[in-house]
């Protein structure tokens, strides 16, 4: 299962978006997402740090998180490190 989740209040200015599995064909939409000013956390098993490396070279906010979806504790751990990185 792959998915880009989007928490948004008005603007892109103040959204973050979760991708999880990493999908060559959420890559153009993830790109999109940071352009138009979201904060970006790219998930998946397998630590997507290049592309993450990627967007921050390109200017903007994104960080990578190690995480198997199917564990709660591990989809927190991933939540509570997007908030204290991106958290205005």
């Amino acid at each position: 299962m792959s998915s880009i989740v989007l928490f948004n209040s008005s603007s892109c200015d103040s959204t973050v978006a979760f991708r999880s599995i990493n999908m060559s064909y959420l890559w153009a939409g993830t790109q999109l997402f940071a352009k138009e000013g979201a904060s970006v956390t790219l998930d998946d098993r397998n630590k997507p740090k290049q592309e993450a490396q990627d967007l921050i070279d390109a200017g903007y906010e994104a960080i990578s998180s190690q995480c198997d979806v199917s564990d709660e504790k591990a989809v927190e751990a991933m939540v509570a490190k997007t908030v204290d990185t991106f958290e205005n």
